[in-house]
């Protein structure tokens, strides 16, 4: 392990004739104490020297304090900050804030990354791109004779393949791209000039707090460029019993917290004003996490689920008839509220009202029949009036 040096490296600065931007690696720290040296020698090894690194102790009540000032005091890229245990958003936030690097990445205390990662990244951090994004590793560390190996291995297959990088190169962030793309925030490197000006930050005291971060990171960021190939998978994601993923993918209360990231993608589009230009995109978004809220809620809960889905899709506005799985059994489940059937049975009776008169109209204009017209509207009690047209 290397000395880094008491100054900060300017933007201008070089690293083999090629400009060597300052990039800020946050480290959130907490009860990470037996894989925290393995993760911090993978940070300080980078092959690209122009970092500085974060570690933003979250009130760990083990031995991570030590481990972290013992690092900084060999290498001087490290900044320690302490705080009183207050979740792993205040952690990256305070981070965030702090950074003094164009480019901000993250990685947890109990993951490593490979040395080369941020050396790869640098030919693309160019004016035109706002994220670089890159494939990853999931390493299973539960042991071998544990029970709930074989679930284990196979949650470790699902998400290496949700991390899979679909894309090459540059590419817009679309609203099929946003949707394809892994919500991770630690495979990923972002312009922190938006982070500041947009106060793109992770929401307090929430399970899924990446997803909200990702989604209104890309909902206002142009572009980014995409590394993708196995030669391009630098991050290792540590799966073992504690990981904060895999409780999140247990049968659990916490589940229903999707429904907040539905809430937020909301807020955003409503902030911006993309309600016509992302309107497909917040119905795909809905319609996702609520089938992950049924599926890893228990079945017990889900009554309540069908109500707080129920009122969230009627406050963001959803047209009834999507054809969304999820979205239209939440609205199937919605017959003990007369008042949201009524308007549903009502619009959908204006539909048909007017396909009617559309086919009459088109009918008896031809043919200019429009005594026989109003006839037979007056039978049909459809409100809609024929004239005789000019010849």
């Amino acid at each position: 392990m290397s000395n880094g040096t008491k100054q900060t490296e300017s933007r201008q600065s070089r690293n083999g004739g090629v400009s060597a931007p300052l990039i800020s690696v946050i480290v959130p720290v907490y009860k990470v104490e037996p894989y925290l040296s393995r993760c911090l020698e993978s940070v300080c090894a980078q092959t690209y020297r122009n970092i500085e690194i974060i570690c933003v102790d979250d009130g760990s009540p083990d031995r991570s304090i030590d481990i972290l000032n013992d690092f900084a005091a060999k290498d001087l890229r490290i900044r320690v900050i302490r705080q009183a245990n207050q979740g792993v958003s205040a952690a990256r936030n305070l981070g965030i804030e702090i950074a003094k690097g164009e480019w901000v990445t993250f990685i947890d205390g109990d993951d490593w990354i490979e040395s080369e990662a941020y050396s790869a990244c640098i030919p693309h951090l160019t004016d035109e791109v706002d994220m670089v994004l890159f494939g990853a590793y999931v390493d299973n560390e539960l042991p071998l004779n544990d029970p709930q190996q074989s679930l284990m291995a196979e949650e470790c297959r699902k998400i290496e393949d949700i991390c899979h990088v679909k894309y090459d190169g540059i590419v817009t962030f679309s609203d099929e791209v946003i949707l394809t793309m892994n919500t991770a925030i630690w495979n990923k490197l972002f312009r922190r000039s938006i982070l500041i000006e947009h106060n793109v930050r992770f929401p307090l005291g929430r399970w899924y707090q990446d997803c909200t971060f990702n989604f209104k990171f890309l909902l206002i960021a142009r572009c980014g460029y995409f590394l993708k190939g196995l030669n391009h998978r630098y991050y290792h994601y540590v799966q073992r019993e504690a990981s904060t993923m895999y409780k999140t993918r247990q049968s659990s209360p916490r589940a229903m917290q999707h429904l907040e990231v539905i809430s937020d993608v909301y807020n955003v589009i409503k902030e911006y004003h993309l309600e016509e230009s992302r309107q497909t995109f917040l119905a795909c978004i809905a319609d996702g996490f609520i089938n992950s809220t049924f599926l890893y809620t228990p079945k017990e809960l889900h009554s309540v689920v069908r109500k707080k889905a129920g009122r969230l899709i009627e406050k963001i506005g959803i047209d009834h008839r999507t054809e969304f799985a999820s979205i239209a059994r939440v609205r199937r489940s919605l017959i003990y509220r007369p008042g949201l059937l009524l308007r549903q049975f009502t619009i959908r009776l204006g539909d048909t009202a007017r396909r009617v008169r559309a086919h009459l109209a088109r009918f008896f204009f031809q043919r200019k029949y429009t005594k026989s017209g109003r006839v037979l509207i007056k039978i049909c009690k459809i409100p809609v009036y024929f004239y005789r047209r000019d010849t």
